[in-house]
């Protein structure tokens, strides 16, 4: 890296892009922190909105890291969501009582269509995002319930400090 001039704002912004380059801020990198895809999109954003400096508009950093995976969650999210909600809709007159203007649930009694819309589609909502929360955590999720497995099992086949009933083939997976 060479020293750069701090009143020589191009070759300062030069100079930090370089240095972001190889840091795990593009690609795969992470969305927080100085140099993640947040920081960046906003960078690049204040530079052209602020600055009036249109040569760092980066496609890299405003759609391909920034724009485009949170586009497609919430589209999808939208869209799962509305496809979940039509199916309910459509099966629930054949498996609910209609009358009245809704639904008789057992539970609940008398129930508006209109309510019983809302709530149905802000059901398939939670349940969408919580689905795509998941799949987004998995790892670290599987990770959680073999801890809990290994606890639970400690629990049970652990007397004092002597393990009973232990196959060490078991934890070397």
């Amino acid at each position: 890296n060479a020293i750069v001039d701090p009143a020589d704002d191009n070759a300062a912004r030069e100079a930090r892009n370089n240095a972001n380059v190889g840091n795990g801020a593009s690609g795969k990198g992470s969305w927080q922190g100085k140099t993640g895809r947040v920081a960046q999109f906003f960078s690049v954003w204040r530079s052209v909105v602020v600055d009036w400096e249109w040569e760092y508009v980066d496609r890299v950093a405003l759609l391909d890291d920034f724009s485009r995976p949170i586009a497609r969650q919430v589209t999808s999210a939208l869209v799962g969501s509305t496809i979940c909600w039509q199916i309910i809709i459509q099966i629930a007159p054949s498996v609910l009582q209609a009358g009245n203007g809704g639904f008789m649930l057992p539970l609940f009694g008398h129930v508006e269509y209109g309510i019983f819309r809302m709530v149905i589609f802000r059901l398939c909502a939670v349940g969408h995002v919580g689905i795509q929360l998941c799949t987004a955590h998995r790892r670290r999720i599987e990770q959680w319930f073999r801890v809990a497995h290994d606890a639970a099992r400690d629990d049970r086949y652990l007397v004092g400090e002597i393990l009973m009933d232990y196959d060490p083939s078991y934890n070397n997976n």
